[in-house]
């Protein structure tokens, strides 16, 4: 192996490269004063920037595109679950104002004509008992002689007005006019029972069930109801020592019993009977046909009512629902008066009442045909201190009775609309109709309360919100679905990049020492952006048509200049003939061998490799890092590598 070194001291050592060409000139006067740059590379940083910058940087730029990528999907995720939730928020809230709003428009038609129902039955008595009044005042008859001729025909229209089942005129009698009473429910008592019955059968208003009965007894005597069984009232004599109020005219009459006489004062629970005798006032009774709880002494009453009601109603409905007796009080001169109750100063004492209209009404007929069809599922319910609290399910123009209790959801407590029975005119847009004898409810008040249902809710309520809800995250789910495919495409085509750039580094690496490759970049960069001047330049040039100056284009050449550096020429002595009877398998493996134990001495020694050509193996000592010692360090690898070949 023969060894060449030559030493350049005092003489400057001037290292040259061009961005054109940084790696031709590799060695064309290596024996002048003059020492290319691109000839000399550091061993410590080509391994460095040929291998582990590139790693690294790939690495932090992989690092950099997870996070923005993380960043991106994760403010894809939180905008998908901020889009569903205000989607699910603001349909369900529109769903639930809707319901409200419907409800409470529907309930106030409920209460409205609840309060309507109730004045038309008050005013139908209210006109039926004026004309009443004004019959006898005509015809000089004189109280409680008092009958009223045509009274079948009169009372259908104002049944069907009122929405009664029964109307029942109560006479007052005195224990002092009690006898000569029954002389004239004697003589008068066939005829207008008779009259009344031919005005139903002429008229088909009779059911099946009653068409051949006739009234086979007659009771010209006032007597206790609650001794009546069927036909035959039992406890005779009645000794009560009055006030009576016998019953007398009664539309429609029904031959089931016997038909007039018997003494309202007499029922069982008469306290509305008695405060509307006292105050002057439209009293409603307690609700009857309702099972009390854990009384069960009520139910053959409660059934042999039903039977007594049961022509009275349409076919198909249940005679055992609830139901309620208004008592208008007939008060002797309330004919003079146009509002006979409209004095503030009223004074019972000095007006006389002579008797009481009652009639009898199903509480679900007072509710019915109120809201348009397909309303559904609307709870009024029903409470009385006098009786237990009962509840209807309105459907449309149909009702259902639920049942004794309060049965509405407890999820719409807050929702809930009520009103007393006094208090309906508050819902009613129009004026009272009657003559202001006012209803008193101090003895059974009443309260009204109404409930949306889970039907009601169901109308307004759907499945939108949800389906909105998805329909908002598919669409977020696409985007990030596309995205991703994108995003898989793009990191695909990135690897590539990054591999190519980073194979174009390595070799640049191994070409240039760092701070030449450095130079070469920022030139490269300066190239490209005097190239995009240029264009833009002559993209908008002006009239005078100047071209740029090309100084401004062409970079200056690399070139440094190194007062004291060593070379090294290490040729293998008799390679050429050793090489030419070899295979070129076992060439290669000697020259793979022999310099890569170079290479490892170099990096070492701190020997900066320029390159091999062939059995030539090139290093420099003060390139491109300047060192005092370079002739020595230089020496000491050159006697390394001899120990190199001994091994």
């Amino acid at each position: 192996m023969k060894w060449r070194k030559k030493q350049h001291k005092p003489a400057p050592a001037v290292a040259e490269s061009h961005p054109e060409s940084a790696s031709n000139n590799n060695d064309e006067d290596l024996g002048s004063d003059k020492i290319s740059l691109n000839e000399f590379k550091d061993e410590d940083e080509v391994q460095c920037d040929s291998h582990n910058q590139p790693d690294i940087i790939a690495k932090r730029e992989t690092q950099q595109i997870f996070r923005l990528r993380v960043l991106v999907f994760s403010v894809l995720f939180l905008s998908m679950a901020l889009v569903s939730v205000l989607t699910y928020y603001y349909t369900s809230t529109s769903e639930q104002t809707d319901f409200e709003e419907a409800f409470h428009d529907n309930a106030g038609k409920v209460l409205q004509a609840l309060g309507a129902s109730l004045d038309k039955a008050i005013a139908g008595v209210d006109a039926f008992v004026i004309s009443i009044l004004s019959h006898a005042r005509e015809t000089n008859q004189t109280w409680p002689f008092v009958t009223v001729p045509d009274f079948e025909a009169r009372s259908t229209k104002f049944l069907a007005l009122t929405k009664a089942m029964v109307f029942i005129l109560y006479t007052l009698v005195t224990q002092e006019t009690r006898l000569e009473w029954e002389q004239y429910t004697q003589q008068h008592g066939r005829d207008w029972t008779s009259k009344s019955m031919d005005y139903l059968e002429r008229n088909n208003l009779f059911q099946d069930v009653y068409r051949a009965r006739n009234i086979t007894q007659y009771l010209d005597f006032i007597y206790d109801y609650s001794t009546l069984d069927g036909d035959n009232p039992k406890g005779l004599p009645y000794t009560n020592p009055g006030p009576f109020l016998p019953s007398w005219q009664t539309a429609p009459l029904i031959p089931t019993t016997a038909v007039y006489n018997w003494d309202l004062a007499t029922v069982v629970d008469n306290t509305s009977v008695l405060k509307c005798l006292e105050v002057h006032k439209v009293t409603l009774s307690k609700a009857y046909h309702i099972a009390y709880p854990g009384d069960s002494s009520l139910d053959a009453e409660n059934q042999a009512w039903a039977d007594y009601f049961s022509p009275f109603i349409t076919t198909g409905e249940n005679p055992m629902e609830p139901l309620s007796d208004l008592y208008y009080p007939i008060i002797e001169d309330a004919v003079d008066w146009r509002n006979v109750r409209g004095d503030p100063n009223y004074d019972p004492s000095k007006h006389r009442v002579v008797g009481i209209f009652a009639q009898s009404v199903y509480w679900r007929d007072m509710i019915k045909n109120l809201l348009p069809d397909g309303m559904i599922g609307i709870l009024a319910v029903f409470e009385s201190p006098c009786n237990p609290v009962f509840t209807y399910e309105i459907n449309g123009q149909s009702v259902k009775y639920l049942g004794v209790g309060d049965f509405h959801d407890s999820r719409y407590k807050d929702m809930e609309m009520s009103s007393t029975l006094q208090n309906l005119n508050k819902f009613d847009v129009g004026e009272i109709a009657y003559s202001y004898v006012p209803l008193e409810q101090d003895t059974c008040p009443w309260t009204v309360r109404v409930f949306p249902s889970a039907k009601f809710e169901a109308r307004y309520k759907s499945t939108n919100p949800i389906i909105f809800t998805v329909v908002a995250a598919l669409i977020f789910i696409f985007t990030t679905t596309v995205l991703v495919f994108y995003d898989r495409y793009v990191e695909r085509r990135q690897h590539i990049v990054m591999e190519s750039a980073v194979r174009s580094d390595k070799i640049v690496s191994s070409l240039f020492p760092s701070n030449v490759r450095e130079r070469l970049y920022h030139e490269e960069q300066k190239e490209r952006n005097n190239t995009n001047r240029q264009r833009a330049f002559l993209s908008n040039q002006d009239s005078n048509n100047k071209t740029p100056d090309m100084e401004d284009v062409k970079s200056p050449p690399i070139a440094d200049l190194f007062p004291a550096a060593t070379v090294l020429f290490a040729d293998l002595a008799g390679f050429t003939s050793w090489s030419s009877t070899r295979d070129p398998v076992q060439v290669f493996t000697l020259l793979e061998t022999l310099y890569g134990a170079f290479d490892k001495a170099a990096k070492r020694s701190g020997v900066f490799k320029v390159e091999t050509i062939g059995d030539c193996y090139v290093a420099a000592c003060g390139v491109p890092e300047a060192r005092r010692n370079h002739a020595v360090v230089m020496a000491r690898f050159a006697a390394e590598c001899r120990a190199c070949m001994n091994t």
